[in-house]
Parts: C-alpha cells; sequence; structure tokens
C-alpha cells in the first residue's frame, strides 16, 4: 500500500517569510514529518489518516487498519455499530459540550456531569483526580524510603502498570450502558441514607442523557426506559416553611439594633445590606443568585419594576418583576448611599452566604431556625413570598407569572403553604345549612 509524505509550500526572501509575488521571493517545498495514507473505510467513504514518521512502519500500520475495515465491512459492521462501541467517556465530554452550548449554567453542567459519572463510573473526575493525587502522594513518600534508586524504579514501574490494567479493565463503552447497574448504584445511595428526592434527580440526568443519545443517533432504543424515579414526598429530609409577619418584623429591628457586618475576600454585609437583600427576597420572590447579579442600573423606580437579565435567571428568560410602593421607599434610601453599581457585589452567592446570614441573624433574633413545619433558609423567602400571594387571594395564574414557575402545579403544591386559620377562613365562606 503506498504511503507518502505532504508537502508545504512557502516562499522566503532574506530568510524571513514573505508573499508569493514579493520580488526576490524564493519557493520552497517543505515535507510532513508523517507519512499519510488513504484507508477505505467499513462504511465504503475514503479518507486520508496520518500515520508515523518511518515508511515501514507506516506501509504496516496502514495495512493493519485496511485489513481491520475490510472484517468491520465483510461483518456488516455499520456507522450505528461504530457509535455504540464509541468510549463512554468521550460520548460523556461530547454532552457536556452540547449542554455548554445551549446555555446552561456552570453549575447545573458540573451537577449533571458529576451525577453521571458517578452513577456509570462509580465517582466523579474530581473524585478521580483526588485519588489519584493520593496516590501520588504516597508513591513519593514510599520512594523518600527506599534504600536505592533501582529499588525504587521497580516499584513505580510495577504501580504504574498495575494502574494501566486497572484502568484498562474499567474502560467502559457505550454499548455497556446496563440499566441494572444503574439501579444496583440507587439502591447503595438509598442504603447510604441519600433522600429520594436526591435519587431523582440522578434518574432524571440519565434520561436527559439517553434522550440526547437517541436525537444524536448514538442509541435507537432506551436503555433506560423502564428506570422510574420515586415518590420523594413519601422521603422528604427537608421542609422550608414561609417566615412570619411577626418573625420578620423582629428580625428587621433585631437586626438594625446590632451594627454586625459579615466580611468574605470579595464581599461585606453590613446590618442596613442585609436587611435590604431579606426585604428585597421576600417582596419580590427572587432568588439568591438572581439578586447577586442586579446593578442599580435595572431598577426603575419612576415605573416601580426591576429587571433581571436572561443570563441570570434559572429558566434562561428575562423577567421584569414589579415592586411594591414600600420596597420603592427603601430601596431609594439604599440606592443613593451605594458607591458602586452592584447592589451586592461579590461572589456570596456563590458560596451559598445567604442562608448563613440569615440563619446568624435568626438566632440573633431569637427565631427558631428549625421547628415541626419546617427550616427557614434563605430560600424560604421565597416561599414567603409566594406563600403571602396565596393569602391575599391573588388569583393563581398571577401568582405563577410573579414566581416564574413553569407549571402552575409548582406554585400551588409545592410554594405556596397556607395553614390551619387560612383554610379556616375559606370553610366560613361555605352558607349555613
Amino acid at each position: 500500500m503506498r504511503v507518502w509524505k505532504k508537502n508545504s509550500v512557502k516562499y522566503v526572501n532574506n530568510g524571513k517569510r514573505c508573499s508569493k509575488n514579493e520580488l526576490g521571493a524564493i519557493k520552497q517545498t517543505i515535507p510532513s514529518k508523517r507519512f499519510y495514507g488513504t484507508l477505505k473505510t467499513f462504511d465504503g467513504t475514503t479518507k486520508q489518516i496520518p500515520l508515523t514518521e518511518d515508511r515501514k512502519t507506516s506501509e504496516s500500520l496502514l495495512r493493519r487498519l485496511q485489513s481491520e475495515a475490510d472484517h468491520k465491512r465483510s461483518i456488516g459492521y455499520t456507522v450505528q455499530d461504530d457509535k455504540r462501541n464509541k468510549p463512554l467517556t468521550d460520548v460523556l465530554d461530547e454532552y457536556i459540550v452540547y449542554l455548554t452550548a445551549k446555555g446552561n449554567s456552570e453549575e447545573y453542567i458540573r451537577l449533571c456531569e458529576s451525577r453521571l459519572r458517578k452513577l456509570f463510573f462509580g465517582g466523579s473526575k474530581k473524585d478521580k483526580m483526588d485519588k489519584t493525587n493520593k496516590t501520588i502522594r504516597r508513591t513519593t513518600k514510599s520512594a523518600s524510603r527506599d534504600k536505592t534508586d533501582k529499588t525504587d524504579k521497580t516499584n513505580q514501574r510495577s504501580k504504574e502498570n498495575g494502574q494501566k490494567d486497572k484502568t484498562d479493565k474499567t474502560i467502559k463503552r457505550l454499548n455497556d450502558l446496563n440499566v441494572n447497574e444503574v439501579r444496583s448504584s440507587l439502591q447503595q445511595m438509598n442504603l447510604l441514607g441519600i433522600s429520594t428526592g436526591t435519587i431523582n434527580h440522578y434518574v432524571r440526568a440519565v434520561k436527559c442523557f439517553t434522550g440526547w443519545l437517541l436525537r444524536e443517533r448514538y442509541l435507537t432504543s432506551d436503555p433506560f426506559i423502564g428506570l422510574r424515579g420515586q415518590n420523594s414526598k413519601a422521603d422528604r429530609r427537608k421542609v422550608r416553611r414561609p417566615i412570619t409577619d411577626d418573625e420578620f418584623k423582629r428580625l428587621v429591628s433585631d437586626t438594625q439594633k446590632v451594627c454586625k457586618c459579615y466580611r468574605g475576600n470579595d464581599w461585606h454585609f453590613r446590618s442596613s445590606d442585609r436587611i435590604m437583600l431579606y426585604r428585597l427576597a421576600i417582596s419580590t420572590g427572587l432568588r439568591a443568585k438572581e439578586i447577586a447579579s442586579l446593578t442599580i442600573h435595572d431598577f426603575d423606580l419612576t415605573t416601580k419594576t426591576v429587571r433581571c437579565k436572561a443570563s441570570n435567571t434559572k429558566n434562561g428568560e428575562e423577567a421584569v418583576l414589579p415592586l411594591s410602593d414600600s420596597l420603592c421607599v427603601h430601596l431609594r434610601t439604599y440606592i443613593d448611599q451605594l458607591k458602586t453599581d452592584k447592589l451586592f457585589p461579590g461572589s456570596w452567592a456563590e458560596k451559598r452566604m445567604g442562608g448563613k446570614l440569615l440563619k446568624r441573624d435568626l438566632k440573633r433574633a431569637g427565631i427558631p431556625y428549625e421547628t415541626k413545619t419546617g427550616s427557614l433558609d434563605f430560600h424560604s423567602l421565597r416561599y414567603t413570598f409566594i406563600s403571602n400571594l396565596a393569602k391575599g387571594n391573588v388569583h393563581p395564574a398571577k401568582a405563577q407569572r410573579l414566581a416564574r414557575h413553569s407549571t402552575i402545579a409548582l406554585t400551588m403544591d409545592v410554594y405556596t403553604q397556607l395553614d390551619i386559620n387560612d383554610l379556616r377562613s375559606a370553610v366560613d365562606v361555605l352558607p349555613t345549612i
């Protein structure tokens, strides 16, 4: 089989590269370092492939590749078979690229990748890197205690060969996806005490991944079609509760009395900052990361609206929300004393400091963080916002628009919490019998 070297042409003048039409330009033909050959693949197409830098080894390599392609063609090997035999790690990398191009947040992509790798390989990339680093540190310490350099090299080579053998055995291909292995992994997670709601997140990650595989023609049928989530209501570990009006008033008044400032590397919250943060969350239903993205230019106190850009919202859509009169009064005073465009600058939302700050202020005000009805974290302020809409007899369609939920069932079932007094007032409107 014929192999050849590719030639690239360049023009030089006085040792420097120049254009073809320049006066005094000399043409130089430079052969490639590697040899190339033409391969007829199993599906009948031809393509040029790079080989080695030696002619004989290139010819033998091309003959071996051609014989493998001929064998695949003789047994009816198809493009679909080639996709199914692709390493699962490579397919997962392509899926991550797809999620990134789709515009998903970094945190969502990181969670999806870690969940899929944990189910398919028993851990994420980070876990494997941590294990590798620990192995390297142990190897380095043991090598320093050995007597001779020869013994060190022998032990190190044996360990490296052992690690290569292990990785070769654990290489998975797309064809190796097995619903029973995933089910057993989910059962082990359940035995370890992981909640049903978290396990359902893993199930959804797998279903989204297989849906993408079907759309990209990697698979012709769904191997996880029988995989279903469980009833998370029967095993709900964290239940949030809305903060009452009296508790919120006490929270604001006690936080004002104590001039306590909390600081981080790129953020700080004085008492006035935290009060404004809590007021904004409970009056608009904005999430912590959405509030962290707001600038003073996002507020229009004339029309009493706040605009949150699509890149910062959870659903990827721009949100324009109305502001109450009382909140506008507090915002005018607060914005006038700001020295930066950002309302709450820094990485406090990424580090989930909103809930920690609220927990400290609740403790100082004597408000219990956890009760029989649920716990109070920063997201509970969003719960309170939606529950207050229901208590104020706001139409469910309007409440859904303000909460920016995809379905009205999510607004009514999950986020709306009414106590027995609210239900009793509804019963009182019934006619007397």
